[in-house]
């Protein structure tokens, strides 16, 4: 997340302006569950971001130029490279 925010943001915030100062809160979840998580992110949207920049944006597409490319494993390995990865690669329905 960290290069697509490196990545996308010059070119969203030339698209929309006055998105350039929404800060994230610095929330701490640990002792969530991935539900209570979501539930405190969604009132925040709902209740701060919507209200003031609205429900949706149209976003041009990311100009080729300005996106790196990189693997997903790949990246991972390359940010955590002590991480114990796990690739499952699904099977095509027809081999069942």
């Amino acid at each position: 997340m960290p290069r697509a925010d490196d990545e996308c943001r010059p070119a969203l915030i030339a698209q929309h302006p006055d998105l350039e100062h929404v800060d994230t809160p610095a929330w701490d979840f640990k002792g969530f569950s991935p539900e209570e998580a979501l539930a405190v992110v969604t009132e925040w949207v709902e209740t701060e971001l919507i209200p003031r920049y609205g429900a949706t944006r149209t976003v041009r597409r990311l100009d080729p130029v300005d996106h790196t490319s990189i693997d997903p494993v790949s990246e991972l390995r390359m940010m955590r490279p002590d991480a114990t990865i796990v690739v499952v690669n699904p099977t095509d329905s027809s081999d069942r």
